[in-house]
This record gives structure tokens, sequence and C-alpha cells, in this order.
């Protein structure tokens, strides 16, 4: 049977708006906008960390499954289509992220 993998890259910047946007819909601290970096780490799953808006300095975490959800919903406000039964995973592309989509 044929499959398809099909790999959707973010930036940064897209990267950080998703996450926002799902921190408002989840009720958790929100993170700064004006962030200027996102700390990605890839030691047991990929995570990120973001400052929190008025936090003195503390920043939030999100784990490979919230960064997942975070990006699907981001692609269903910008109409990209993420297919419901596809296997999705995550990659990193330096330094930056990929939404793997797993298709059969």
């Amino acid at each position: 049977m044929p499959s398809e993998t099909r790999t959707i890259v973010f930036d940064n910047a897209d990267i950080k708006s998703a996450l926002i946007d799902y921190c408002r819909s989840a009720n958790k601290p929100t993170p700064d906008a004006d962030a200027g970096r996102l700390s990605i780490s890839n030691d047991q799953g990929i995570s990120i960390q973001i400052a929190i808006k008025d936090g003195g300095g503390a920043f939030a975490s999100f784990n490979e499954d919230e960064v997942i959800t975070a990006l699907i919903e981001h692609c269903r406000a910008y109409n990209i289509p993420v297919p419901q039964k596809a296997v999705k995973s995550m990659v990193i592309y330096a330094g930056s992220i990929g939404l793997q989509l797993e298709i059969t």
C-alpha cells in the first residue's frame, strides 16, 4: 500500500504565534510575544521554552505533544490541511521545527 510523508516547516515567528494561541486556549500563562529567542531542546523528546510575559525572567515550557497540538491548530487557522488519520511527529530543522505527517 502506498504511503505519503509530508513535513510542514515553521519559522520561529510561526512557532511563537502557535504557542501563544495554544496558551490562550488552554488557559496557560502566555509567553511574551516580544521574546527574541525560543529554546528548542531534543534531550528527551522535543521541548520548547519561551519567556513568559511579565514573568520576571520565567519561562513557559512545552512538551512535544503540546507543540504538536499548537502547530496543528496553527495550520487549521491558515487553512493548511492536516489529515486527521495521519501519524504526527516533530522534527528539528536547523533550529526550527517541522510537523511530520505520515499518511498511509
